[in-house]
């Protein structure tokens, strides 16, 4: 099944990364509270989330990715011409604080070093935004 482009440029799809079966309302409801989108969003389970404006899926995927019940969310754009089952879950963003470091410690360089270690890093920044 593939998308109209009207509908891509408004649509997320999802992936929860867990050990354990979830209730989908729960999820619905906690990710709908989390995202508190302007114009609404319909979140469907095994399908897509599709919002009312291709600006509120920017926001939630930059502000993404969020964890439910501890539990990782992956969320990708979903391409016009892909099937669900072609979309690559294998990898994601993240933020990452590093707490606790000494003032002296607290160096841009050192933060390369740090985000080398998790995997392909994208940026350092400073002061706690991202």
């Amino acid at each position: 099944m593939g998308l109209t482009e009207e509908v891509e440029n408004k649509t997320l799809v999802a992936k929860i990364v867990m050990s354990k079966p979830m209730n989908v309302n729960a999820v619905k409801s906690i990710l709908l509270r989390a995202w508190h989108p302007n114009g609404g969003a319909a979140i469907q389970r095994l399908e897509h989330s599709v919002f009312k404006s291709e600006e509120e899926r920017n926001i939630i995927e930059d502000e993404g990715p969020l964890s439910v019940f501890g539990n990782q969310v992956i969320m990708k754009r979903w391409p016009s011409k892909a099937t669900l089952d072609e979309i690559d879950f294998s990898t994601t963003s993240f933020w990452l604080h590093a707490r606790g470091l000494p003032p002296g410690l607290r160096i841009e360089a050192n933060g390369w070093l740090l985000g080398a270690q998790v995997g392909k890093f994208l940026e350092v920044t400073n002061g706690g935004e991202r």
